[in-house]
């Protein structure tokens, strides 16, 4: 063992060199000379001892985006798989909390809710999505600071189903106490996308949640993606499964006012108190990129239409379209949002930062 001893007075030189250096460094900082002195002292030859990562440590990262917006969720889901496997926790969660006013605030029934659209290929769409995506966000905040209730306030819950699954999410619905109030043939500009549709109400409990809650079922003619991208305002063009979130106009998540379609004989839907502010032209887009209202879209290969798979637990079917999502495949469905363009500066070409993520570390 000749070598030993060799190694280790190597070893003791070096962490002497290296320590009379950094003392050099740090007295020079400090001089006179230097009347203010470095914040930092940067050393190539020291390594400092490793200082755990906060998204090393789940529970506290789950603590901080349970209070962040989703802006802030989605930028965690993306630096690697323990910061995606919190985000994707809190997201489930979330959801989970926007569905339990209507299943009763059981945990169980919530669960089975979700299975339920799992099984029958269901999604949700509407207000309560777009409330799914401004929860925290500093608008939201300031109108619950002023008690604006219209802007966090859902009237009922939009479950759109595939044809053919119409009946049996009728029944589930009427197993927790949901009544058939109204039912109907969808109007413009639902017609091409929706067959028909029913409108459902649950009397208040006697114990517990005494608000009278509000349900509607669409089944829809093809896919239902077709109706999220018939709806008339980008604030409603959103849509969450059991598996994964969308969303074809990302830019408008954190913000009020919502972008209305120009198409004649299209009316909006008459409501007392909607959730958002319509407006007729998207000139305070800073810019469009791949959601351009007035171009032609499509819902195999958009490049402008975000998601985040939130269970990835869950099997899906295959893609028709290798690199699309399954949803998205189902059926080719083109439409165009707009017939005018009005951005004052055109920037189609221009990149969108949609919030959500088109690809993400693998979990």
């Amino acid at each position: 063992m000749s070598s030993t001893p060799l190694l280790l007075s190597r070893s003791r030189r070096q962490t002497v060199v290296q320590s009379d250096r950094l003392r050099r460094l740090t007295e020079s900082a400090l001089s006179p000379s230097n009347p203010e002195p470095k914040r930092y002292v940067v050393y190539s030859g020291y390594t400092p001892p490793s200082i755990p990562r906060v998204y090393r440590v789940p529970e506290l990262l789950e603590t901080i985006l349970e209070l962040s917006d989703w802006s802030s969720v989605m930028t965690i889901s993306r630096t690697d798989r323990f910061g995606r496997r919190v985000a994707q926790f809190v997201i489930r969660n979330r959801i989970r909390d926007l569905v339990l006013p209507y299943v009763d605030h059981d945990q169980d029934k919530a669960r089975a809710f979700i299975e339920m659209m799992d099984r029958l290929g269901a999604g949700i769409t509407g207000s309560l999505v777009r409330r799914l995506f401004a929860l925290n966000s500093d608008w939201m905040d300031a109108a619950i600071g002023a008690g604006y209730y219209r802007f966090f306030t859902c009237h009922d819950i939009n479950i759109l189903v595939p044809q053919g699954k119409f009946d049996l999410a009728l029944e589930w619905m009427g197993s927790i106490g949901y009544d058939t109030v109204k039912e109907s043939i969808a109007s413009d500009p639902y017609s091409a996308a929706v067959k028909r549709f029913v409108r459902l109400a649950k009397s208040p409990s006697p114990i517990g949640d005494s608000t009278f809650r509000l349900a509607s079922i669409s089944e829809c003619r093809a896919g239902i993606m077709h109706a999220v991208v018939a709806s008339p305002v980008t604030g409603q063009a959103n849509l969450v499964t059991s598996s994964r979130v969308y969303s074809f106009y990302p830019n408008t998540l954190n913000t009020p006012y919502v972008l209305r379609t120009d198409w004649p004989r299209i009316r909006l839907p008459r409501r007392a108190s909607p959730p958002y502010v319509a407006i007729p032209s998207n000139a305070n887009w800073k810019r469009c990129g791949y959601i351009c209202p007035a171009a032609q879209r499509n819902t195999v290969g958009d490049k402008g239409v975000a998601s985040f798979a939130y269970d990835p637990s869950r099997d899906v079917p295959t893609s028709r379209f290798e690199g699309t999502d399954y949803l998205l495949a189902e059926q080719v469905v083109i439409w165009r949002f707009s017939h005018n363009f009005r951005v004052r500066q055109n920037t189609r070409l221009a990149l969108v930062d949609t919030h959500l993520t088109h690809a993400a570390p693998r979990p």
